[in-house]
């Protein structure tokens, strides 16, 4: 919004408001109801624990924790009280349980005359008291007796290994007394001396005696020769003994080591063996001898050579879809075998060697055009030398599934076949060529969601079409994940979603010759790594938000086709692009940008020369007339298109008034010759319009197929969004204003070029200026004031009946043509007073009364004073508050502004665009209505979100004026402005909560997705019809009422009305200026 200091200086500037009713707290009941989730807690005897219950009472409550005589240390809960509704309450058992015995603590919740009690419990401590845990016994045996308090049940366990000499002669006990367990130990033998253990067992505890037992005396070796393999491994050697012994290891064999060990008579002697890393075996003798006699015993220990055998990988995983060789590195001095499972001997084969080597066992997949399959491959050598290998190999066909599910395949157009048993030649969209080349043409399928990274690995990939779906994901990311597929020749993915930065490894698809990329939402620049895919004939670009310079090599591909329009592309253009023999045909491609254009040197801006059909569907060239101007304007529009209507009369007005000072034009409209009344339509069209200044000219089209496939001549607007689009030349040819370029400002850029046009029109006769004229007068109440003006109408457009009544008149009819002004349209006072301007029409080189002047996009503003003082000439107002003034523009150009004032009183300024009726009745209901009248906000949006300040602007507006009846700032829909109408059924299906609204994307919401203040067009909203109702209501003296405001509405309830259809390339009109 924009707002005006007291010297009339304008600001803009939003404001926005919204209001909300805090509910007061009902009185609490005497007996409310009340209940708590949880009776009874149950915790454990260790303490560090909380549990939760929840309380639920229609009025306040509180509670008390108890253990019959005091609150008790160890339990606590939070909160301890609350209001009315469902609360969670925290209990937190702090300390442990250190009695035998369980403990309770009671919670009372009581809420007025009701109360609910919790026991929460804490369970005892449980307990296994050993006086002693470990018994030594000699090799005698005998009895021990174990001293044990215990109050709980408990079992006794003698593992059954050590039952053979352990026994129990005592029974269990019961409760936390002493008690004596008996146990009888077997005599110990010459085998070794041996330990167990007897457990003693409750519920969840435990403990553990044990009982150690030495062995009787002896020097036996239970085996005299050991073999080891040529690993580094312990030996433990076997023996019986009672004596002290030595024991002697040849100097020669270093390889083997005693592990020296605490214990003065042991059952094993433990020996470290070194690895063998030599290829023969080797041995030695080891002597154990008592020390004191010539007791002794030899040892033989012999060691085998070293056999290798060792694969490089046992996992290789994802193995290319389309079949291929690999190789598995092996080292190994035995002979091998491969086997491989029957289930793969189709699809897998091998190569067997041998030697102690480095070695490869080479490998060779088929392709796999099924789901993923697995491999084991089992590697035996001699003896129990063996290793395993596991492979897999993707599957075409679950790739191609991953793809299905990552995009919604259940949700596509054609889905047919697949995940089907069906080749995959067979499934919608997938061909394949005799070499097992895949294409995937899925464009328009109605793809969503994602690609994923398995389809990286479908390296057979050779085409890639998606075009315009709904798929979504960061491009650089993408790129990044197929830039593995080498075969890769087309690459189309526009009309999506995706976001980001294209990667420079765009690089890497060398074989691709079509690259689209359009229409999706790219930022970054265009990476230089493009210039390096040498076969690439198309590349599109065009609709994102790229930014930078081109490439400067870019012209060296052997490109065909080059679009890269609609971006923020920066100049220089490069040289080598403009040497590029076909840049006159890719020009109009390259230079026209989001609302800019890269104009190129002079010597390299030249249109060509299209040859067109006339109407008469005669050749004709555009040079014939481009030649014979100092400049042309060369005009592309559609019947059909609203925009058109209103931006051709603006056109023709420019044509007619410069046509003297060397302006000429042709028009170019598309035309299919073989659709029957197409062509009349068009100069039907010509004819109401009045182009006869006009080269009128087909951009003639047919088809050639029978799927709507068509061929088109030769056109300089291909590389436009749409129409209307309009470009301007100079008399060589040369390009001076392209088709990107703000087409609203086309006015004055003719006018920087030629100057005032000629032979302006000058008033002479002021005779009629500041007649009032009565177009009428209020039947039912006190009557609400409309005065219409006029800017840039001449003395000869005063007559009575004229021009400017007529269009005042046109103005009104307007004005009550929409609900809910149309139904109390006999409440309102409409005056017309007469202005005369020294010059015909608004902008550069005229001079009118109101001074109007058109600014950025669709702002037109004026000298607000100027207008209040025309006003005011109606004899039966002294006073502007509540008054609505609309000033017409005699201009046809697509603008309007309101400027709103504290005391209700408004200004609009309204062009009569396209000097069509309807045209010009969207922007009264718009500006006049909506804004000046209901003081209602815009409910488009374009900006991101709202700012604080502005939101806070907005309320004190609403709670001051109740402004901006028709926006909120919450989603809440009991708080909403509109809540009544949420909640009532009879709109139930027209009001709702739409996020935008007063040119913000988000943080501000509307009740329609479609409105007059959104669009223009349909209708007002049931909230802004409300506040325009109540204006009206007690702007002419009644009383507003909204019961009777919804019996009034029933008639905007009708449900047989069209469906509304927002109009293409929507172009919002400016904000309202609020002036204080």
């Amino acid at each position: 919004m924009m707002k005006f200091a007291a010297n009339l200086l304008l600001v803009f500037s939003l404001l926005l408001t919204s209001c909300s009713k805090d509910p007061g707290n009902p009185d609490t009941p005497e007996n409310p109801n009340l209940s708590i989730s949880e009776t009874d807690i149950s915790v454990s005897a260790s303490g560090s624990e909380t549990r939760i219950f929840t309380v639920t009472s229609d009025a306040a409550w509180n509670l008390s924790i108890s253990d019959t005589k005091s609150a008790p240390s160890w339990c606590q809960a939070s909160p301890m009280n609350s209001k009315a509704g469902t609360t969670t309450v925290t209990v937190t058992i702090s300390e442990q349980n250190i009695s035998f015995d369980d403990r309770n603590a009671f919670i009372k919740v009581i809420s007025g005359e009701s109360s609910k009690l919790l026991t929460v419990t804490q369970k005892k401590k449980n307990a296994i008291i050993l006086s002693k845990d470990k018994f030594e016994i000699d090799g005698s045996g005998g009895e021990i007796q174990i001293e044990l308090q215990a109050n709980v049940d408990y079992s006794v366990l003698i593992p059954h290994e050590y039952s053979s000499w352990i026994s129990k002669i005592a029974s269990k006990t019961k409760g936390l007394s002493s008690k004596r367990e008996m146990f009888q130990i077997k005599e110990g033998d010459i085998e070794g001396s041996r330990n167990g253990i007897i457990v003693f067992a409750g519920e969840e505890i435990k403990d553990t005696i044990h009982i150690y037992q030495t062995q009787k005396n002896a020097l036996i070796l239970n085996k005299r020769e050991y073999e080891c393999t040529c690993d580094e491994s312990i030996l433990e050697v076997e023996l019986k003994s009672n004596i002290e012994y030595g024991i002697s290891i040849p100097t020669e064999a270093s390889w083997i080591r005693k592990i020296d060990s605490k214990a003065s008579r042991v059952d094993k002697i433990s020996f470290s063996i070194d690895k063998n890393t030599d290829y023969d075996f080797r041995s030695a003798k080891i002597i154990i001898k008592d020390k004191n006699s010539s007791l002794s015993d030899t040892l033989t220990v012999r060691q085998s050579q070293k056999n290798a055998f060792i694969l490089g990988s046992n996992h290789i995983d994802k193995l290319s879809c389309c079949g291929e060789n690999f190789s598995v590195r092996i080292k190994t001095n035995t002979s091998f075998t491969c086997e491989i499972p029957s289930s793969a001997s189709q699809w897998l084969s091998v190569v067997e060697t041998k030697g102690l080597r480095d070695t490869s066992v080479n490998f060779k997949t088929t392709a796999n055009t099924d789901f993923d399959r697995e491999a084991i491959i089992i590697f035996k050598g001699k003896g129990e030398l063996r290793d395993t290998l596991y492979i897999s190999q993707d599957g075409t066909k679950k790739m191609l599934m991953d793809f299905y599910d990552a995009t919604g395949g259940d949700r596509w157009n054609n889905r047919s076949n697949w995940g089907s048993s069906l080749p995959i030649s067979e499934w919608y969209g997938v061909d394949v060529s005799g070499d097992n080349r895949i294409y995937l043409n899925l464009y328009n399928n109605k793809l969503s969601g994602y690609i994923p990274e398995s389809l990286g690995r479908l390296y057979n990939l050779s085409s890639l079409n998606l075009f315009n779906n709904n798929i979504s994901g960061d491009i650089g990311t993408l790129i990044d994940t197929i830039s593995k597929i080498q075969g890769l020749t087309l690459l189309n993915l526009r009309s999506n979603k995706f976001t980001g930065e294209i990667s420079s490894k765009i690089g890497n698809f060398k074989e691709l010759t079509n690259l689209d990329l359009s229409s999706n939402s790219l930022t970054g620049q265009i990476p230089a790594e493009i210039c390096g895919l040498t076969k690439l004939t198309t590349l599109s670009l065009y609709n994102n938000s790229i930014t930078g310079k081109i490439p400067e090599n870019i012209g060296l591909l052997p490109l065909l086709n080059l679009n890269l329009t609609y971006n923020l592309l920066t100049g220089p253009l490069p040289l080598s692009l403009l040497k590029m023999t076909n840049w006159p045909l890719l020009m109009d491609y390259v230079i026209n940008q989001t609302d800019h254009t890269i104009y190129p040197p002079a010597e390299y801006a030249k249109i060509q020369n299209h040859q067109n059909k006339d109407f008469n569907l005669q050749p004709f060239k555009a040079y014939d007339v481009i030649s014979a101007y100092k400049y042309t304007i060369l005009y592309f529009y559609d019947y059909d298109c609203v925009w058109s209507n209103t931006y051709t009369p603006l056109v023709v007005d420019l044509v007619n008034k410069y046509r003297n000072k060397g302006l000429g034009a042709i028009s170019y409209h598309a035309c299919i010759l073989s659709e029957y009344g197409k062509l009349d339509k068009i100069k039907e069209y010509v004819k109401q319009k009045k182009m006869d200044n006009f080269v009128n000219l087909l951009h003639a089209g047919e088809y050639i197929d029978n799927y709507g496939s068509t061929k088109w001549d030769d056109s300089y607007f291909l590389g436009s969004l749409g129409t209307p689009s309009v470009m301007v030349v100079d008399n060589k040819g040369t390009l001076v204003r392209g088709y990107s370029e703000d087409r609203s400002k086309l006015p004055e850029f003719i006018a920087s070029l030629l100057g005032a046009p000629d032979n302006m029109y000058e008033s002479t006769d002021y005779s009629k200026d500041g007649e009032v004229v009565t177009l009428q007068r209020a039947t039912v109440g006190t009557g609400i004031n409309i005065v219409i003006l006029g800017d840039g109408f001449v003395d000869k457009d005063m007559k009575a009946g004229g021009k400017y009544e007529t269009w005042a008149k046109d103005a009104m009819e307007a004005f009550f043509n929409v609900e809910p002004v149309k139904s109390f349209r006999n409440r309102y006072n409409v005056y017309c007073v007469k202005a005369v301007s020294k010059n015909e029409g608004i902008g550069s080189f005229r001079e009118s009364v109101f001074s109007t002047q058109y600014g950025d996009g669709a702002l037109v503003g004026g000298d607000n004073i100027k207008c209040k003082q025309y006003a005011l000439k109606v004899p039966t107002l002294s006073d502007l508050s509540n008054t609505t003034i609309i000033t017409i523009l005699n201009d046809p150009k697509y603008a309007g502004t309101c400027y709103m004032y504290a005391d209700n009183s408004s200004i609009s300024y309204c062009p009569y665009v396209g000097y069509d009726k309807e045209q010009f009745a969207q922007i009264i209901h718009h500006e006049a209505v909506g804004h000046g009248f209901g003081k209602l906000a815009d409910e488009y949006s374009y900006n991101e979100r709202i700012k604080a300040s502005l939101v806070k602007s907005y309320r004190d507006d609403y709670y001051t004026f109740q402004w901006w009846s028709n926006i909120d700032f919450t989603k809440d829909a009991q708080k909403v402005k509109w809540a009544s109408f949420l909640n009532d059924i009879l709109y139930s299906t027209t009001v709702g909560i739409f996020e935008g609204g007063a040119t913000y994307l988000l943080g501000v919401y509307r009740p329609s997705e479609n409105s007059i203040m959104r669009y223009n067009v349909g209708d007002f909203n049931a909230p802004s019809r409300l506040e325009i109702y109540r204006r009206i209501m007690e702007f002419s003296g009644d009383v507003y009422s909204y019961n009777n405001f919804i019996q009034y509405d029933a008639i905007n309830r009708i449900t047989t009305k069209a469906p509304f259809t927002p109009p293409v390339h929507f172009v919002p009109l400016a904000p309202p200026v609020v002036i204080y």
